[in-house]
């Protein structure tokens, strides 16, 4: 599978700086030559054999592409893009990696619907990927085409765990990243200023600044790039909007937690659950609201000697199959790159009732039906083999 990516120098040439240790092919298509030696120059000084810069006219481009990457900060654009790509494909794969509002990709994805177009919309969040010390990847949406099962298998070789959400809160992701940039170009500024004023050498400053575990000051090249947008978006900031995210963003944890307790009640009326098996405590809040219902043991995975709960019902293991070991089901609750390295078949020996309920899609699903399960997981489809 190959990522065409669509947009202007300024904007990819962020995107390949984030997305190079990707170990797919991407092509891409430039809107406007001008400085096009920025991502030549960058592409050749880290040797990035798996990035081509096409020099096709964009009709041909169009035509040949069945995965279509769009990275561009004007949504006029984007959907003119996305109505002539169409005219050439009733099948394929939309990737989005620009968003304009809450709900834009489900707007998008349904009006292709409406065409007749089986095309599936991803929502790949613009975060700092390759600044990330332990490295993930976000894919927001499904994958009716094998795009998500497809990249799982390639960065696996590369020890890089891919991270399955809807596209809504992909989109969350993507706004809650922008706006922590915003505030902290604000800062930068405002620090800048007094400064200035008292007379102090701002590059001293940064200095001691990146020193701080986890604090980045922002560089010349981002400066440029956030300062105007920055700027016009504080002076039109509206707490009205910000708390209306916020409520929106804690809404959509709230329910993620509450579903895996959800299915679980739901489950108990249909199947003979005397013990849970849970790997991660998301919250102890979670793993109360399991205590009440009407199992006898609670089982917990947890390397960390961290055991918030101390009930009859509970016990801790620090072994990930000592866990589910005369289990009837399993929960997963957090991500943790150990649970990929698990073998299904082996569980299959000790979880009786064969399911599980999975919050991050750490299974694939032509395993899981080779196997038999009930698979219960968030933000795709499931499996009942009953």
């Amino acid at each position: 599978m190959v990522f065409n990516i669509i947009g202007t120098v300024d904007e990819i040439l962020k995107i390949v700086m984030e997305l190079s240790f990707l170990p797919i092919k991407i092509e891409i298509s430039l809107i406007g030559q001008k400085n096009k030696n920025l991502i030549e120059t960058y592409i050749r000084q880290k040797k990035l054999t798996n990035i081509q810069i096409l020099s096709d006219e964009f009709s041909i481009i169009m035509k040949k592409t069945n995965c279509l990457v769009l990275a561009i900060n004007d949504r006029n654009k984007t959907l003119k893009i996305i109505k002539d790509w169409i005219r050439f494909h009733d099948i394929g794969v939309l990737v989005l990696m620009s968003v304009f509002e809450f709900g834009f990709s489900d707007k998008v994805y349904q009006w292709l619907i409406g065409r007749g177009k089986r095309i599936e919309v991803i929502v790949i969040p613009r975060l700092p990927y390759s600044k990330i010390k332990d490295r993930y990847f976000l894919i927001g949406g499904q994958s009716y085409f094998g795009l998500a099962m497809f990249l799982r298998k390639e960065l696996a070789k590369i020890n890089v765990p891919v991270f399955l959400i809807s596209r809504k809160e992909a989109e969350i992701s993507q706004f809650a990243y922008q706006s922590f940039l915003i505030v902290k170009k604000a800062y930068q500024i405002e620090l800048e200023k007094n400064c200035k004023k008292l007379g102090v050498d701002i590059e001293v400053i940064k200095k001691a600044l990146n020193q701080i575990s986890g604090f980045r000051y922002l560089k010349e090249r981002e400066d440029k790039y956030w300062l105007n947008k920055s700027l016009s978006q504080l002076n039109n900031y509206q707490v009205e909007s910000e708390q209306k995210l916020f409520n929106l963003s804690r809404k959509i944890v709230k329910n993620d937690k509450d579903w895996a307790v959800e299915e679980l009640k739901r489950l108990l009326s249909q199947h003979p659950i005397q013990v849970v098996a849970i790997w991660g405590i998301d919250e102890i809040e979670t793993v109360l609201k399991i205590s009440r219902l009407s199992i006898k043991r609670i089982h917990i995975y947890d390397d960390s000697n961290n055991q918030k709960l101390v009930s009859s019902k509970v016990f801790y293991f620090k072994d990930l199959y000592q866990t589910v070991d005369g289990a009837d089901i399993l929960l997963i609750l957090d991500l943790n790159d150990d649970y990929t390295t698990v073998s299904l078949s082996a569980l299959e020996k000790r979880i009786s009732q064969k399911i599980i309920i999975d919050r991050f899609n750490i299974f694939e699903l032509y395993e899981i039906n080779l196997l038999n399960w009930i698979y219960i997981s968030k933000g795709r489809a499931n499996v009942y083999n009953y």
